[in-house]
């Protein structure tokens, strides 16, 4: 690969896009100029910054280049420019794509090629570098070190990539070796049995059980990164003495502390606030919701079941006017914005993303209330809880005062949380916790709904009951043959005939996916479950883009008009992951810098996007920050969890274990009025999901409730931003 390294001043730039694509001309110190060409690498200095190129692509015929990353001359982290431009040409040289050569030097900078020499498996062991694993490693930089496939640094990076997929929403491969299986399909686990890692570790590695336990014990000492006291796994028993649990250190403690706190609050000394007057304004409670008010106002922990239209936000309404006509202070939160959003308007009080709740010390990364700085307030709220996972339920639990009351909210029957365990589900199946089960339909509106009666027919492997012709009814089916003609139907539905038989706009239609992105093809043998990419949310949002907003101009993403979701908690602009608003306005902003005599003039576009939110909080994006928006006219079913819409259209197929009834369950309790699936023509493919469970996630939670006793002085380390999951 040819190259050159210059520096030099940046005097013009003849094509820069949004994405970050330019041609740039140099001058350097002696006074020549130099055009980027294909292969090209170039550190440029520019006024008081350095700024570091890095060649990307050719386009349009055309060479193009990245500017990668620039610092102030006091913030770069190179004592001289010769420092940058060794590690960046170490990575040229290693012909690492340059994507993935871009994330490596921004992770480690300056240790860039101190890393890759001692052990490049580091890299994904450390976990500093997001999405470069060990197949990426074994790609582009062990051979060329000819680091053998058993080779320690290697088997290290194998085990911890093993926890790491079994804890993602998709989980981990299923292996069989004559009749013994390895592996648990979907994922979500929070431990990995030693059986599992054998299977996928030491069988390919070529490796002996005696040599994979020895490793093993090796990772439950050793520190996970130099900038970390904790190891990289813990490693637990079973019965027989036998090493059978391998955990993610930060999951172990997140397990063994969400126990001890659910123990500790349960048995705290609150009053009795049971004799209060229940305050219900404008409301008139059932004899089971009144049950579950006085339980919560009773008990130091309680937990609050149901499914849709039962009435699980009238009780918090009726709780938190109690609370506070008694003058009894209290704290509401929920694991999403949207969430967060909704309670506060249904209770006129102020509701938090737990997140904020717990706030966020940017310094020390973790959350400022813990255990040695708990929350004030007596009583704490919590709506959607199914959607916690144990790392975030821990950290909330952990900052519970003692003689606090906690009471949980949520449906239990929805799926699991994109991150790892099951806890809601857990503490719930416990049956320890004092627990109100909330079966009957109080939305009037709701009484005869089919989306409710089918959701309940659903979770029982009953095929729901379909409306025969609209607009009567609320639950429809829409059977296809060829998933271009199931798109076709998804279109028709959001563009005209709903708006037109439902007077629901297209803004208040909602299409929801099994997979954000899907990329299986039919295969011979295959049922007509098996779906490709075409049905995915990330296709259908640039089709319905197309249709509803027109295709955004050279240089954007989006369109005025557009439905976006955010995708990340972003405290300095205060919007949550989750939420989701409209763009209002696209700003293009334009600079042409100044060329030496007889140089092409390039115009500089910069994209900024004004978005509204919920309550019309307006939000400006700046093409940085606007990475984190994602179109949202189709989301996946884990993504639209905690939130409701007008109209929702369900994609169902079944797609071996993943799309069970739990997901199709939370699928269309979505819907607030209509709901339409679009499925495969027949019944075999629902029949299919509604055969298929949930699987279940590994997890001894509900074993350390019953079996292990954990007291304050025991060491619980608090965890990490880091150590929490977020998005899908």
């Amino acid at each position: 690969m040819n190259m050159t390294a210059i520096e030099g001043t940046v005097v013009s730039v003849h094509q820069l896009t949004p994405t970050g694509f330019a041609e740039v001309t140099v001058q350097d110190q002696q006074g020549q100029y130099h055009r980027a060409a294909g292969g090209d690498l170039m550190i440029l200095r520019n006024g008081d910054k350095i700024v570091l190129i890095a060649r990307e692509e050719i386009k349009r015929n055309r060479p193009q280049i990245r500017i990668v990353r620039w610092w102030t001359k006091e913030r770069c982290p190179f004592q001289d420019i010769e420092e940058a431009r060794k590690n960046i040409e170490f990575l040229t040289e290693m012909e690492i794509p340059p994507a993935i050569a871009q994330r490596i030097f921004d992770g480690y900078l300056h240790e860039t090629r101190n890393v890759i020499l001692d052990n490049p498996y580091r890299i994904a062991v450390e976990g500093i570098v997001k999405r470069v694993g060990v197949k990426t490693i074994d790609d582009y930089i062990a051979p060329k070190f000819q680091i053998a496939a058993n080779d320690r640094r290697r088997l290290k990076a194998e085990i911890l990539t093993t926890l790491r997929m079994a804890r993602g929403l998709y989980g981990i491969p299923v292996y069989e070796n004559g009749e013994e299986t390895y592996g648990n399909p979907g994922g979500g686990h929070v431990y990995v049995d030693f059986s599992q890692v054998a299977g996928l570790c030491a069988e390919s590695m070529d490796l002996d059980r005696k040599t994979l336990a020895n490793e093993l014990r090796k990772m439950a000492l050793e520190p996970r990164n130099p900038l970390s006291t904790k190891p990289l796994i813990a490693i637990e028993k079973d019965e027989e003495g036998r090493d059978r649990y391998i955990y993610l250190h930060a999951l172990h403690t997140a397990e063994k502390g969400l126990a001890h706190h659910t123990r500790r609050i349960l048995s705290g000394r609150t009053e009795d606030l049971s004799l209060l007057d229940i305050v219900t304004p404008g409301l008139q409670l059932s004899t089971e919701q009144e049950s579950a008010v006085r339980m919560a106002l009773r008990e130091p922990f309680s937990i609050i079941t149901g499914g849709p239209g039962v009435g699980k936000t009238t009780i918090i309404k009726s709780l938190t006017s109690t609370l506070s006509n008694a003058y009894i202070d209290f704290a509401l939160c929920a694991p999403t914005g949207v969430a967060a959003r909704r309670m506060t308007r249904a209770t006129d009080q102020p509701a938090s993303t737990i997140h904020r709740l717990l706030k966020v010390d940017p310094i020390q990364g973790a959350f400022s209330h813990n255990r040695s700085n708990p929350l004030g307030e007596r009583v704490v709220i919590c709506d959607e809880s199914s959607m916690i996972d144990i790392a975030l339920m821990f950290s909330l639990f952990d900052a519970i005062a003692t003689g606090a009351r906690v009471v949980l909210v949520g449906d239990a029957d929805q799926l699991p949380p994109v991150g790892p365990g099951a806890p809601f589900r857990d503490l719930v199946a416990w049956g320890k916790i004092p627990t109100a089960r909330l079966l009957e339909v109080r939305r009037q509106e709701l009484s005869d709904s089919l989306i409710i009666k089918g959701s309940r027919d659903i979770l029982a492997q009953r095929m729901p009951t379909f409306c025969a012709t609209p607009p009567e009814g609320d639950l429809y089916v829409c059977p296809y043959v060829r998933e271009e003609a199931a798109l076709q139907r998804i279109i028709e539905l959001v563009t005209d005939r709903i708006p037109k038989t439902f007077g629901i706009p297209p803004s208040n239609i909602q299409v929801l996916c099994p997979h954000r992105r899907m990329m299986r093809t039919r295969k011979k043998g295959d049922d007509e479950s098996t779906s490709t990419k075409l049905l995915a949310s990330e296709n259908i949002n640039l089709v319905l883009q197309e249709k509803l907003t027109g295709k955004p101009p050279e240089g954007q993403k989006l369109n005025v008009g557009d439905r976006v979701i955010q995708t990340r908690n972003n405290y300095d602009l205060d919007v949550m992951n989750g939420e989701i608003g409209y763009v209002k306005e696209a700003h293009v902003k334009e600079h042409t810098p100044r060329t030496p005599r007889g140089g092409a003039s390039m115009v500089i576009r910069k994209v900024s996007y004004l978005v509204e939110f919920d309550e019309g909080k307006r939000v400006l994006y700046d093409d940085k920050d606007a990475e984190q928006l994602e179109l949202a006219y189709a989301l996946s079913i884990h993504k639209s969890q905690g939130s409701e819409f007008a109209a929702t259209i369900v994609i169902a197929y079944h797609s071996g274990n993943f799309f069970s009834r739990n997901m199709l369950y939370t699928a269309i309790t979505r819907g607030k009025r209509i709901v339409t699936m679009v499925s495969p023509k027949g019944a075999r493919s629902l029949g299919l999901i509604l055969k298929t469970s949930e699987t279940k996630r590994a997890s001894r939670l509900i074993w350390r409730l019953e079996n292990e006793t954990l007291t304050d002085s025991d060491s619980l380390s608090q965890l990490n931003l880091d150590d929490l999951s977020e998005g899908e």
